[in-house]
This record gives C-alpha cells, sequence and structure tokens, in this order.
C-alpha cells in the first residue's frame, strides 16, 4: 500500500492544499471534479510536469520525499 501526500501552493494563489490518497498496487485510480478544481495541475504535479520552482511543498511515498528523476519514474499520465 503506498500513500500519497500532496502541498503545492504558486506565487500567487494556492492551487493544492494537504491533498493525500491511497493507491495499491495494480489499482487505476481516476480524479473527478469541477472545471476550475485543479485536476490537471494535480496530475501535471504528480507527474512532475510542472516546473517545481514555481511550487512550494512536496510529494511523499511511504513517507519517502519522491523528486526529479525518481517522482518521473514513479508517475505518468496519458491523455
Amino acid at each position: 500500500q503506498s500513500t500519497l501526500s500532496l502541498n503545492a501552493i504558486s506565487r500567487t494563489k494556492t492551487l493544492l492544499n494537504f491533498i493525500s490518497g491511497e493507491a495499491r498496487e495494480g489499482e487505476i485510480k481516476a480524479v473527478l471534479g469541477m472545471r476550475g478544481f485543479s485536476k490537471s495541475t494535480l496530475i501535471d504535479t504528480l507527474a512532475n510536469h510542472i516546473m517545481w520552482e514555481n511550487l512550494q511543498g512536496s510529494i511523499t511515498l511511504n513517507s519517502e520525499k519522491l523528486e526529479g528523476y525518481l517522482l518521473k519514474m514513479t508517475s505518468d499520465y496519458i491523455m
């Protein structure tokens, strides 16, 4: 079982705050919500598609901070 926590803040406003979720090996997850509720921001952040110079916060997996290459290797998405 993996636990993911995210807190990312832009320079102008809070985009995501204290987001958390769980995913077990082999599970597929969906992100649902109304327009403008930062779904794409969440997914882009998890897939390391947002430049971290523009964000504050961290992503953890099993209590270990994910950064750079490790984050890129553990997450991505297809649209």
